[in-house]
């Protein structure tokens, strides 16, 4: 208890009088020179303003800790500004689970990324491709949405002179790939000898203004249908196999003519490059003799084709041929009634080179 005596006030507050916090000096004195004084315990800290009085100021002796409400304090953790709620520090705000990685609703799994996003299954374009065509669809992968499933440019995708937007650029026939490649026009041969320039109304236009392209006898497939001179255009008689053409020639000629008629043509003498020519050959020769273009007109024994020069790897000799008889047979022969000595029909023997024969003249593609 204080009584009969007056405290100085620099004693009750030793950090003295805080002008800046506005105390009232004689509020103050009032409290503390009561005549009947006033026990410390009897001030009751809600009363105090704290706006008032600097807590630095205040003696922690002058003031009863037991009258100071302890519901009134919050220990728990801060409080919230706006709501004085309090708020846990580490706490997760649940929101739309976005793609991102992070557990934005917090169910303490990122399995379900991106399971929010509005456009996650929807349908998209693959950055990797050049047409405009949304053939993929929108997932989260690592946290990222990236469009997956589009196979990039698919030959359906690609602009084509047909009517449509195959690229799914908003244009329609802009382009096509077949642009300047060769083409054949509306004639009756099958030869390109014309160039798309473009499309209109979903077609390729071709400048093709060549006209009809006949079949001649000249060793080429002059309609462009993948034979040569058919249609009874050579005044032999003609046949096809394996694409060859061949024109089985009667008369008799001696080797050099046969050569240069086959020549005029646009033939030669034929070069026989296996067996299985060799047995078509035969077939069609009959049991009559034929020149062929097998020589060693430049040197003896070494046989060569008379079309290129190229020496004779495959050969359908009979028996004890070429045997050049009396020293001048030089020329080959096709004997479609003989074997060869490995028992292929149309066995070959060598004869004089001016002796009359039929002669097989061969055109390749």
């Amino acid at each position: 208890m204080l009584s009969g005596c007056l405290v100085d006030r620099t004693g009750l507050f030793p950090g003295g009088e805080d002008a800046g916090a506005g105390r009232d000096g004689g509020a103050l004195d009032a409290a503390v020179e009561d005549a009947g004084g006033r026990d410390a315990g009897s001030v009751d800290a809600g009363s105090v303003d704290a706006g008032a009085i600097d807590a630095g100021a205040i003696d922690a002796g002058s003031i009863d800790a037991g009258s100071i409400d302890a519901g009134s304090i919050d220990a728990g953790g801060p409080r919230d500004a706006g709501t004085d709620a309090f708020v846990p520090v580490d706490a997760c705000a649940p929101g739309p689970e976005l793609c991102n990685g992070v557990d934005d609703d917090c169910d303490e799994s990122i399995a379900d990324d991106g399971d929010d996003e509005a456009w996650l299954g929807g349908a998209c374009d693959a950055p990797s491709d050049t047409d405009q065509c949304e053939d993929g669809a929108w997932a989260c992968t690592g946290g990222a949405m990236v469009c997956v499933g589009d196979g990039g440019d698919d030959p359906d995708e690609v602009e084509t002179c047909n009517g449509a937007d195959d690229d799914c650029d908003g244009a329609t026939d802009e382009s096509d790939p077949m642009v300047g490649m060769a083409c054949d026009g509306e004639d009756a041969d099958l030869c390109e000898e014309g160039t798309y320039t473009g499309c209109a109304d979903g077609a390729l236009a071709c400048d093709d203004a060549s006209g009809d392209s006949t079949e001649t006898c000249d060793g080429t497939d002059e309609d462009c249908d993948g034979s040569i001179d058919e249609g009874g255009v050579c005044p032999c008689t003609w046949h096809e196999d394996a694409g060859h053409a061949y024109l089985f020639c009667t008369g008799s000629w001696g080797w050099w003519g046969a050569r240069d008629a086959c020549r005029s043509r646009g033939y030669e003498l034929v070069t026989v490059d296996g067996e299985t020519e060799q047995r078509f050959l035969a077939g069609e020769a009959g049991s009559s003799e034929w020149w062929i273009g097998a020589n060693d007109i430049d040197a003896e024994g070494t046989w060569v084709w008379v079309a290129d020069g190229s020496a004779v790897t495959y050969d359908a000799w009979r028996t004890d041929q070429p045997n050049n008889h009396r020293g001048n047979q030089h020329c080959g022969v096709l004997e479609g009634d003989r074997t060869s000595d490995s028992g292929v029909p149309g066995g070959w023997g060598d004869q004089q080179c001016w002796e009359g024969r039929n002669f097989i003249c061969e055109a390749a593609p």
